[in-house]
């Protein structure tokens, strides 16, 4: 005669099988299990850093030489001047000191605060700005022929290079002073991180992500300016894209679009914030930006530039003071220190 197992011991054995199946599903077979929802695995640490192995560093300057000098032009609008633009200016905005760029901001009514602002729209037209509406809102399609009024505006004269960024980028401005101390701004030159448009019809255009920012040389926004008329830099240009126009605008006017990685392939002008390149495995939302790189686009902490120049949205402040005390304001102290540098070294009373 078979025993008769217990209802109670019964039970016990069926919760045990199914505790077992849960473990083995967690376990041993996650990547079926939570393969959309889990994030992947970042690699342990910085896997490629340069060509030689170690860390690449800023050269010094030949003798003789100056820095360049660089004019940022910081694309917003009104709506945004008390947020992104004013914390953008309190990072990496400021005006002169050897550390930051000449930084002005391309918008459609001043700001005292901003206070380097280049009008669009209204500039000639209205004396009295106390009729101003509040917040006046320049469309994405209306965004090329902004955009190059900027430049219009310009002194062409009063810098080597031209920044144009929009008011959620942040710029790493040593890097980019790396890029270009070693070229010439009496070459029409055009940087950034290189695009592939393919139109349906027509031949393929080569251009810089407005996002992650591009710069024009002295020599670049010259010819520019002295192109005004012509058809195919006017506005409203070929495309809804400002990048795009700007690209095929660069390409008619006989500007080189130069190649800006690193030594290693890696691309300075990032589109998006380093959290989000982070993943060795790109989100689906990337597969645009893979399929218009020029260059091979990889993700992951290794593929991240020693020699990043910018980011882009960044949308919230906090951000903005975040890089910029990790990149800036971050001194790791050495093991024979014994105080911060940040402490007083005035003698105490």
């Amino acid at each position: 005669m078979v025993p008769q197992i217990p209802l109670s011991r019964r039970w016990w054995l069926v919760a045990c099988v199914c505790l077992a199946a849960l473990l083995f599903c967690v376990l041993l077979w996650p990547g079926k299990l939570y393969s959309k929802s889990r994030p992947a695995v970042l690699p342990r640490g910085r896997l490629l850093r340069s060509s030689d192995g170690g860390l690449q560093r800023r050269p010094r300057l030949r003798p003789g030489t100056q820095e360049p000098r660089v004019i940022c032009m910081v694309v917003t609008t009104p709506q945004h001047h008390r947020g992104r633009s004013r914390h953008l200016k309190a990072t990496w905005g400021h005006w002169g000191n050897g550390a930051y760029p000449k930084t002005v901001f391309l918008s459609s009514i001043p700001d005292d605060v901003l206070q380097n602002v280049i009008s669009h729209i209204f500039q000639g037209i209205l004396n009295d700005l106390s009729h101003m509406p509040s917040s006046v809102f320049i469309l994405y399609e209306d965004l090329w022929g902004k955009v190059v009024d900027g430049f219009l505006q310009l002194n062409a004269s009063a810098a080597d290079w031209f920044l144009k960024a929009d008011d959620d980028t942040f710029l790493i401005y040593p890097n980019l002073l790396n890029l270009l101390e070693h070229l010439d701004p009496s070459e029409a030159l055009y940087l950034g991180l290189p695009l592939i448009y393919r139109p349906e019809e027509g031949e393929e255009i080569t251009y810089m992500s407005g996002g992650a920012g591009y710069v024009l040389s002295r020599a670049a926004l010259t010819r520019l300016q002295a192109a005004r008329d012509l058809a195919y830099c006017r506005y409203p240009g070929h495309t809804r894209y400002e990048d795009v126009n700007m690209g095929y605008c660069m390409a008619s006017l006989g500007v080189r679009a130069a190649d800006t990685r690193d030594g290693l392939g890696r691309p300075r002008f990032l589109p998006y914030p380093p959290w989000r390149l982070l993943q060795p495995e790109p989100h689906p939302d990337f597969a645009w930006l893979v399929n218009f790189s020029k260059y091979k686009f990889r993700f992951g902490p290794e593929s991240l530039s020693d020699l990043v120049i910018t980011f882009h949205e960044i949308r919230d402040p906090v951000d903005f003071y975040l890089i910029q005390y990790l990149v800036n304001d971050l001194r790791l102290l050495p093991p024979s220190a014994s105080r911060p540098f940040t402490l007083s070294q005035t003698p105490s009373p």
